[in-house]
């Protein structure tokens, strides 16, 4: 049997995906932060489930430095340095970076790096954090020895984008068999991690929620994670939403679940 190459499937899933979170043309994804930046916290996975911030605080402790990859608007970042740490929060979006540092309390040792990942050249860090941040890139394999370089005890990823549950899954194969092209998961960082000869520790944090939509259509377009669907797709999509949501005095609602990986690992030489 032949085993594929972790690094290729990666590189395939990305340039093969039409998630539509998965904005790999630079130009779209900062044109979506900027729209998103002034409202994002109201739904960000740090506030949505507070548990996982709590987590990556045991992991990280206190007095350390810390470097947050893809730091947003600072909801993992703020906490942290709450514990008793120094941050420094690094991301690509001015707009995020912008809301970020208005939030930094007087005296904070937080300090903001406007550069993306994949060229991120600081000193070493104690712990790194990417929380939601690494689900973009094109080749994860130059990306994972300069996480490493950066660490001089852990790296912590947070992955929760594209996990879709079990029902909507198959939803879409219904809508729509073969169309969804997800992308990379928290898995692929797991396999290339393995083949890189690092054995991360995976937790995953599942959060009973209720999911809401206002009328027919919000709700049948969150059955469809792919860009672009046709009509054919959309009326698919209402059908079934009108079988998967209960009608209430507030819209559709449906329980789900929201699940959140955390992988966690000791960089070495």
């Amino acid at each position: 049997m032949v085993v594929p190459d972790p690094f290729a499937l990666w590189r395939t899933l990305q340039s093969a995906s039409n998630d539509r979170t998965n904005r790999l043309d630079e130009t779209v994804d900062l044109a979506f932060w900027q729209q998103v930046a002034e409202h994002y916290d109201e739904g960000a996975l740090a506030r949505r489930v507070p548990a996982v911030v709590e987590r990556v605080i045991a992991l990280v402790g206190s007095g350390k430095r810390v470097l947050d990859l893809g730091c947003g608007s600072g909801e993992f970042a703020l906490p942290i340095a709450a514990a008793g740490n120094g941050v420094t929060g690094l991301d690509y979006s001015p707009a995020m970076l912008d809301v970020f540092r208005r939030k930094i309390p007087a005296g904070a040792d937080i300090g903001l790096v406007h550069a993306r990942i994949e060229e991120t050249d600081l000193p070493p860090h104690d712990i790194v954090l990417a929380a939601n941040s690494l689900y973009r890139i094109a080749d994860i394999e130059p990306v994972i020895p300069r996480l490493n370089a950066h660490a001089k005890e852990r790296v912590v990823v947070i992955w929760s984008v594209g996990r879709a549950p079990a029902w909507k899954r198959q939803a879409q194969r219904r809508i729509g068999p073969g169309r969804y092209q997800p992308g990379v998961d928290y898995i692929h960082l797991a396999a290339t991690l393995w083949a890189a000869g690092y054995d991360p520790t995976i937790e995953i944090v599942t959060i009973p929620v209720i999911e809401c939509h206002p009328d027919l259509d919000t709700a049948a377009h969150s059955l469809i994670s792919w860009t672009a669907p046709n009509e054919e797709e959309l009326a698919a999509a209402r059908a079934l939403t009108r079988e998967l949501f209960t009608p209430t005095a507030n819209g559709l609602m449906r329980p789900s679940a929201d699940a959140i990986a955390i992988l966690t690992w000791t960089p070495h030489p």
